[in-house]
């Protein structure tokens, strides 16, 4: 699990120039209630700079009940790793789901595991997961953060800020 935590790190954190996005804890409450529809404000193809090289995070339109998502790290102009990421309904909430692979589509994770987020809440054009949050902050910013926590107890929160590619 520490390598998922840390590969968490790699793909959904960076330093943003935008003001701090709070990430919340679902703790012991249930997910909160949701449709995929609630998610629209996502779609769209956003661009960053972190890690060294160029993030790029490509987010299908709300449909069927789920969301499909892809990001990748370009580095020295050669990708550097990937995630495949759904946000689905699931029990009248939605679970935000990914997988990570390496430049050659090796798996991180193994075969039948995933990186699971539940929904805490949407507030207007932000979505709260546990230990993830997306926010549009207007028509061509979008930031995600990540609550990471370290081999050592300790717990930051990180975050990359996109600008839309279209």
């Amino acid at each position: 699990m520490t390598r998922i935590l840390a590969v968490a790190v790699i793909l959904l954190s960076g330093v943003s120039a935008a003001s701090a996005i709070e990430v919340k804890a679902l703790g012991n409450a249930a997910p909160a209630q949701a449709k995929i529809e609630a998610l629209a404000f996502l779609e769209g193809v956003w661009v960053g700079e972190g890690f060294g090289g160029t993030v790029e995070e490509s987010i299908s339109a709300a449909q069927g009940g789920q969301i499909i998502a892809y990001f990748r790290l370009i580095k020295d102009g050669k990708p550097l790793l990937f995630e495949i990421e759904t946000i689905t309904e699931a029990d009248g909430s939605l679970v935000y789901r990914l997988k990570h692979f390496n430049a050659d589509f090796t798996g991180w994770e193994e075969k039948n595991e995933t990186v699971d987020f539940k929904l805490v809440a949407i507030e207007g054009h932000t979505a709260y997961f546990d230990g993830l949050t997306l926010s549009l902050v207007d028509d061509n910013t979008l930031i995600s953060a990540v609550l990471i926590g370290a081999s050592d107890g300790t717990t930051a929160v990180e975050q990359l800020t996109y600008s839309r590619k279209r």
